[in-house]
């Protein structure tokens, strides 16, 4: 009986695995910026936001990296490690009524120079 129950709660917790990532990938949605970066989004049921970039600009352009974030309500945040450039970069924001992701970006590097932390704007549209 013991040895039942094991398995059910084994066969129960992967059950719900598959289901959440078929979730998320039922719910996912590509984005270009004004810039020419591009981004997918797998946002779970519970907020959890998986995904990949590649920027357009700077160091490491073109290459696809992991983005982790969240999402509650029409609020957003995600972050991107930008690992060979020694960086990371991330946005927050908010999803707007017709799907563009309108938020701020904070880049920080290693190190205390006078560039080591830049910010700006971006606006990431759904690409159709």
């Amino acid at each position: 009986m013991q040895r039942f129950l094991v398995i059910s709660t084994f066969l129960g917790l992967l059950l719900a695995m598959v289901s959440s990532l078929a979730m998320a990938e039922d719910s996912s949605q590509n984005y270009r910026n004004q810039a020419g970066s591009t981004m997918t989004l797998y946002i779970s049921d519970r907020g959890e936001i998986t995904g990949s970039y590649t920027t357009a600009l700077g160091c490491g352009v073109g290459i696809d990296r992991s983005l982790v974030g969240w999402k509650n309500g029409n609020a957003i945040t995600f972050i991107v490690n930008f690992g060979e450039c020694g960086s990371l970069t991330s946005w927050v924001g908010h999803i707007q009524d017709n799907g563009d992701i309108v938020t701020i970006w904070t880049l920080a590097r290693g190190g205390e120079s006078w560039d080591a932390k830049l910010t700006g704007t971006s606006t990431f549209m759904p690409i159709k």
